[in-house]
């Protein structure tokens, strides 16, 4: 039973988005951010070392932005201390995301020095809502399952933060989803905050234009990333236009002990 208070409180929700909703939607700002800490097995050979990272959800009603927080600080420091200025820094040209408008996904992937945009067009899921609840942070949410790309997915939203969008691909659900893990255990996001937006904090959902930037289909991108994944070092170095073939760098081993084997998305 939902109490008054929690009632007045998603009316204020409600209420805040509506009357800048209008604004947000013609300069595609956001209005609102989640925080997930990700979980993923990339290689099933060491499942005892997954990809462990912070993301951080911008969205408006009609579009939503997913990156990683790390990003949003170390590439703008990185970027001050090569003589850049902050008012001429763009996160968007420099840090990998996942933005998705309309009916359009764009991913935008950073390897090394090299910027690469894959397009997909977006699948709509076959969600099956489920009468589970439980209590997630503050938030009352609902369970819900459905199969996406090879994965059974179990996820929990709330109706009480009116975003439909959720980390990574997930959306199209009454609410933000704010807790997705699938049936091997392998990728989870679990929820770490949510908040509206402050006025001075102005996060454009949009894709970066700059001419540097590869645009590769998503096969495209997946050899070329199980290539970087499975050899760093030669991957780097022939980004980086050095032919030395030594398979050690300050002591650090050839990936070839490393294998990408396990893509988020099994099938397509």
């Amino acid at each position: 039973m939902i109490t008054l208070q929690r009632s007045f409180y998603i009316f204020l929700i409600f209420t805040i988005v509506s009357k800048i909703a209008a604004h947000a939607q013609q300069s595609n700002l956001a209005l609102a951010k989640a925080f997930y800490k990700f979980s993923y097995i990339n290689d099933t050979t060491k499942r005892d070392q997954p990809v462990n990272k912070t993301m951080v959800l911008y969205m408006n009603k009609d579009a939503s932005l997913f990156r990683n927080l790390m990003d949003e600080e170390s590439k703008l420091l990185l970027y001050l201390s090569k003589g850049g200025s902050k008012s001429k820094f763009d996160i968007l040209e420099e840090s990998a995301s996942l933005i998705q408008i309309a009916d359009k996904t764009q991913r935008v992937e950073r390897l090394i020095d090299n910027m690469y945009v894959i397009s997909e067009g977006q699948k709509t899921i076959d969600w099956k809502l489920q009468d589970e609840t439980k209590k997630i942070g503050n938030y009352l949410a609902q369970k819900a399952t459905a199969e996406i790309s090879g994965r059974y997915y179990t996820v929990w939203f709330t109706q009480e933060i009116p975003f439909q969008f959720g980390p990574w691909k997930l959306k199209g659900l009454p609410g933000l989803i704010l807790d997705a893990r699938d049936s091997r255990g392998e990728v989870i996001f679990e929820f770490d905050g949510f908040e509206m937006m402050k006025k001075e904090e102005l996060v454009k959902i949009s894709v970066p234009k700059s001419f540097k930037i590869k645009k590769v289909s998503f096969g495209e991108f997946e050899k070329i990333y199980k290539s970087f994944y499975d050899d760093p070092i030669t991957f780097s170095k022939a980004s980086l236009g050095i032919t030395d073939s030594k398979k050690v760098i300050n002591g650090n081993p050839s990936s070839s002990e490393r294998k990408y084997n396990n893509p988020i998305e099994i099938r397509r």
